[in-house]
């Protein structure tokens, strides 16, 4: 796989699963909206598929070095956290990402009432996760062909792989020339932003790890049987 780093730019419609991703965050089915939300959701949708944009960049690095609780890049950027020597026990490259929706600031305005708010939040959320997927797809079709596979997606703030990693990311991707900046806590900008990594292994590796293994709410929270494991 080819190790430059990549920037691809997508419209929210040409983007699949959308609609699966926005069910998880509201429970709402475009096919069966319920009429005293249904302009409210389509007005939102229409507001954020018209005026934003996506901005995907990514990464594919071979590991230098891997203790008890980091992973080295070739580049020197390091990830930290005590499970990733056993996420990327059989990789020998990661896939480093960053998923920004620019344009979502500006459509938010104090003056909408929370109904509007929640729906605009949701479908933001909603077409970061569908990109990420998209991704996530494409990746694996790349490797596929070089007869390896992905891991799943493992995101900063995920369990024993601390917020903090989302400066290494940074460090690696350089996405500050597409706008896209980082809080000292950490935050993305554009607040609608997702960032991680797969690891890169043989096809026929047994252990895939998913961050839904490890977490508490795993018992009852939706992403465990819509989404998560799509990335």
């Amino acid at each position: 796989m080819h190790t430059e780093k990549k920037i691809i730019k997508k419209q929210p419609n040409e983007l699949f699963m959308f609609d699966t991703f926005f069910k998880k965050l509201t429970g709402v089915e475009l096919e069966d909206i319920p009429e005293k939300y249904k302009d409210y959701v389509l007005e939102t949708q229409k507001k954020v598929k018209d005026n934003t944009e996506l901005v995907i960049f990514y990464k594919c690095e071979n590991i230098e070095t891997m203790d008890e609780d980091s992973v080295t890049l070739e580049s020197g950027v390091k990830y930290t956290g005590e499970l990733l020597p056993r996420i990327l026990k059989n990789s020998k490259q990661v896939v480093t990402c960053l998923i920004a929706l620019k344009g979502y600031e500006e459509l938010r305005s104090d003056k909408d009432d929370v109904t509007t708010q929640y729906f605009l939040d949701a479908w933001g959320s909603a077409y970061v996760e569908s990109a990420q997927a998209w991704l996530g797809n494409y990746i694996e079709c790349l490797l596929e062909s070089e007869g390896k596979m992905r891991t799943h997606l493992w995101s900063p703030g995920q369990h024993k792989f601390d917020l903090s990693n989302q400066r290494a990311i940074f460090d690696l991707l350089q996405p500050e020339a597409e706008g896209c900046g980082l809080t000292d806590s950490y935050m993305m900008t554009p607040i609608k932003s997702g960032s991680g990594f797969w690891g890169v292994t043989d096809i026929g590796t047994k252990e895939m790890l998913l961050p839904c293994d490890f977490c508490k709410c795993a018992e009852k929270c939706p992403t465990v049987k819509i989404g998560c494991a799509e990335t």
